[in-house]
């Protein structure tokens, strides 16, 4: 795998869009959800240059006719049936646009054709989905062979409403959502959700506000206790030259033995409670919650390590799932303070007090997200 310039999850959205956007494009006669013709490398490259052409991608394409129906009694040959087919073939036709918004990074590596030969790995992943997706290929079909003149949107958008939407890819036909949107994630990425901040009300709202657990109190004054025996102000004021500095920090280590005693009561109510239907149901609210943000529309779709992804969807079924699913507990706190959710003994979900950098005029300064991050378990659940 190359190293690249860009973030690969970005990038990810922007070749993935631009599938899609090939697949609503690519028809032949004859076609039905079991013969659409495959989309290629080549398809995914044209809808890219063709949109860095104008920084937009708009697209025009004929609906292929369907099978035809003759009344008894009416006079039927091959010249009919060509006939109608062209008619059908000049009076509808569909538009495809493709919208793309992501970091300047990313729109930076994308629009250079060359770049993207660094990223082939990502275009087998996003063509493997666009060719075989039961759900997309079904939409892309109906709508190629409805005999009418639809407005196809692929709109991949990693920008805007981040703290609104989880949808990374929406796909919408005239004016409405179809099929799936789609949150993605690269072979690498498993954050899905977060909650920023330190301290008592950070935790609690990630494990008490949305688990529904109850930490004792007992543990909670020992948090306390040792944030009052350290600076914290100054432990997130001060500045280094170099991020790393920053993460191998002392005032980083106080942090996480901080949260790392949160942590570790959280886990302690976590394994009593982990057989109890009340709380896989509040575990499968928060999950779904923290990948959907409610829109029930919406796929969590993995890209796996050589040329596989994985999908999730969060309807009853994933509740029902939760609720019979050989669940246990275990835990990390040698350094970010993790606690894991395995199922059959693969990690569902795991939360995870992440110490950061990040950058400022004078250097670089800490900060802490309490991030939840999903295994191969909440795949195969």
């Amino acid at each position: 795998m190359a190293k690249i310039s860009a973030n690969r999850g970005d990038i990810a959205e922007g070749i993935m869009g631009a599938a899609l956007t090939a697949k609503f494009l690519k028809r032949q006669l004859g076609q039905d959800p079991s013969n659409m013709p495959k989309i290629v490398e080549k398809d995914i490259d044209d809808v890219l240059k063709n949109f860095f052409r104008g920084s937009s991608f708009k697209k025009f394409v004929r609906d292929v006719p369907q099978p035809i129906d003759i009344p008894e009694g009416v006079p039927y040959g091959k010249e009919t049936e060509t006939t109608i087919n062209i008619v059908r073939e000049l009076l509808y036709r569909d538009q495809v646009v493709f919208k793309l918004t992501l970091p300047k990074g990313a729109m930076d590596f994308l629009s250079v054709q060359t770049n993207r030969n660094d990223v082939r790995d990502i275009y087998r992943r996003a063509i493997l989905y666009a060719n075989t997706d039961f759900t997309f290929i079904r939409e892309a079909n109906r709508l190629a062979t409805n005999a009418k003149n639809d407005k196809i949107l692929v709109n991949a958008d990693g920008v805007s409403n981040q703290n609104e939407t989880k949808v990374d890819i929406g796909l919408f036909a005239n004016g409405r959502k179809i099929g799936n949107q789609i949150s993605l994630k690269t072979d690498k990425g498993r954050q899905f959700d977060q909650v920023r901040g330190f301290g008592i009300d950070a935790f609690d709202k990630l494990f008490v506000t949305n688990l529904g657990i109850l930490v004792d109190g007992n543990v909670k004054n020992e948090v306390n206790s040792f944030i009052n025996k350290f600076n914290v102000t100054d432990a997130f004021s001060f500045k280094t030259r170099t991020s790393k500095d920053a993460t191998g920090s002392s005032w980083a280590g106080l942090l996480k033995k901080a949260a790392a005693i949160y942590y570790k009561g959280a886990e302690s109510v976590i394994k009593k409670q982990i057989k109890s239907i009340s709380f896989r149901r509040k575990l499968a609210a928060t999950i779904r919650y923290g990948a959907t943000r409610g829109d029930q529309d919406i796929q969590l779709v993995k890209f796996k390590s050589g040329i596989g992804y994985s999908e999730r969807t969060f309807g009853p079924e994933f509740e029902t799932a939760m609720e019979n699913a050989d669940l246990s507990v275990s835990s990390n706190f040698t350094d970010n303070p993790t606690v894991k959710i395995n199922s059959g003994g693969k990690l569902l979900i795991q939360f995870r007090a992440r110490v950061d950098a990040r950058s400022s005029a004078k250097g670089y300064t800490l900060f802490m997200r309490n991030i939840l991050e999903a295994g191969t378990g909440l795949f195969e659940l």
